[in-house]
């Protein structure tokens, strides 16, 4: 027992240590896939307060054109519900769980674009404090944290895509290490035996799911928009392999604890990711 407190303990300073340091990265993910960032600096920003925001392509988008224009008071709360209901050319915006795809305007004018919703293409739009709106021509990023300017007065998109290679590795990577961690933890908490074919089943299934997932988003990152999918099957093929191949102390299968434990470790794993992604926020907005 005092073994396994201290292996727990060890583990849980050893994933403490890491968000601390993978925080500072902009696309980091504890769960299973990386998420897709958009870094813009805008050039020649509009006068005055204004509101920003990325447009993507989804498919359901209302059909006809906006008007590029807000009557009445624009602040925050009327041009969030004049984007919901946007639409141009198939151009329209989603709005995502942690609000990664608005922002309103600061001194520095830059803004960061994360997490499931942010589209590849996309155009951006702005928001004027006389309700004037602004598109953008469309751009699809290189990169899958892509480094953008945005010249208001252009229209003109550019990107700084050198020496990505090795960033996409490292994220790869990361996502792979936190993720083993994590799941290490609940396989620690169900009191599973560390044999042989358990160890062996374990980082298998997790070393594949978790570097094909995450080499998939992170190479074609246009198929992010499908990552919940991707997740929701990872989630039940993995608690299938656990099912079939995870025994106990005897030798005998645990269907019951098997498949409980491989939702459970998903399920852990989506919390620490968004635990994680505010950390990363609380972080970037602070400095």
């Amino acid at each position: 027992m005092k073994n396994k407190e201290r292996i727990l303990r060890a583990v849980f300073s050893f994933v403490f240590v890491c968000l601390i340091l993978f925080a500072c990265r902009k696309n980091v993910s504890a769960d299973m896939g990386a998420k897709p960032s958009i870094n813009l600096k805008v050039l020649n920003a509009p006068e005055g307060e204004y509101y920003i925001a990325v447009l993507g392509q989804y498919g359901d988008a209302p059909q006809g054109k906006s008007e590029l224009k807000i009557d009445g008071e624009v602040n925050e709360e009327n041009s969030m519900g004049y984007l919901e209901g946007f639409s141009y050319d198939g151009w329209s915006f989603k709005r995502n769980p942690l609000n990664g795809t608005f922002s309103s305007s600061n001194d520095e004018a830059e803004y960061y674009f994360y997490y499931y919703s942010v589209p590849n293409p996309f155009r951006v739009v702005v928001i004027t404090s006389n309700g004037d709106v602004y598109l953008s021509p469309s751009y699809s990023q290189k990169g899958f944290d892509a480094d953008c300017t945005y010249d208001f007065a252009t229209g003109e998109i550019t990107e700084e895509y050198e020496n990505k290679g090795f960033n996409k590795i490292v994220t790869i990577i990361i996502c792979l290490i936190i993720t083993l961690i994590v799941e290490m933890l609940v396989f620690l908490l169900f009191r599973f035996p560390f044999k042989k074919g358990n160890i062996i089943c374990f980082l298998l299934v997790n070393i594949i799911t978790n570097l094909t997932l995450n080499i998939i988003i992170v190479l074609h990152t246009p198929l992010v928009i499908y990552l919940p999918l991707f997740e929701l099957f990872i989630l039940v093929l993995e608690s299938i392999i656990y099912f079939i191949f995870l025994r106990d102390k005897e030798g005998k299968r645990t269907p019951v604890k098997s498949i409980f434990y491989g939702i459970s470790a998903n399920i852990v794993s989506a919390v620490i990711d968004i635990v994680v992604w505010v950390f990363v926020l609380l972080v970037h907005y602070i400095y």
